[in-house]
């Protein structure tokens, strides 16, 4: 029986995994910390790789969105998203440079109902925001309906991109991989998230930069 987690748009067809799973992600940050690391301030040019899929090709996020506004990983070359940051003093904004659909980085829940609270096991995707902060969706009936930010981002020392979001504290929401769907999504609580759905696994994005 399928999960009603996600429905995505079309199951990508990217690869078949033929190699054994590749070794875990580092473990991230702890949760429920306001305490940024972050490299020295600098403009930054760099694609978005995604760690921790089956792919035996590396993986990034893609430039631009599917139809219902999400922005989910491909392993071609020609349509990794190119991104600038500005670093120095976090959250800043990631802003995007070689697509015309959407200016900035953002994370959009899916309910309304957002809470970051451990134990909760809600989901939040990818979007691109216009200059105006607005999302779009070309849907009639949008899947990701809950509140988006787009001011959340930093980058830890060895390059993973984190995104903090602020629901009364301000806590880290972590990425994690669709092994099925490769998807990524992000999460308060992993460990709960994935005790309710197996098919999800710990993941992160990196920055690499632009050779």
């Amino acid at each position: 029986m399928r999960r009603k987690t996600w429905q995505k748009e079309c199951r990508l067809s990217l690869w078949v995994p033929t190699a054994p799973a590749a070794a875990p992600p580092a473990a991230p940050p702890q949760t429920n910390s306001s305490v940024f690391e972050t490299p020295s301030s600098g403009v930054k040019r760099e694609y978005i790789r995604v760690d921790g899929t089956l792919s035996p090709q590396a993986a990034y996020m893609r430039k631009f969105p599917g139809r219902d506004g999400a922005v989910w990983p491909t392993v071609e070359a020609k349509d990794r998203m190119l991104v600038e940051i500005v670093t120095g003093t976090p959250p800043y904004g990631i802003k995007l440079l070689n697509t015309s659909q959407g200016t900035w980085l953002a994370l959009k829940w899916k309910k309304p109902n957002v809470s970051i609270a451990k134990g909760v096991v809600k989901a939040a995707a990818i979007v691109t925001l216009n200059d105006f902060g607005a999302f779009h969706c070309n849907y009639e009936l949008p899947k990701w309906v809950g509140p988006h930010r787009g001011d959340i981002w930093s980058v830890s020392m060895d390059g993973t991109i984190q995104a903090w979001w602020e629901d009364g504290v301000t806590s880290l929401v972590e990425a994690l991989y669709h092994r099925t769907d490769h998807i990524v999504g992000f999460v308060a609580d992993p460990n709960t998230y994935i005790d309710r759905y197996p098919e999800w696994m710990r993941a992160r994005l990196v920055f690499e930069p632009v050779a």
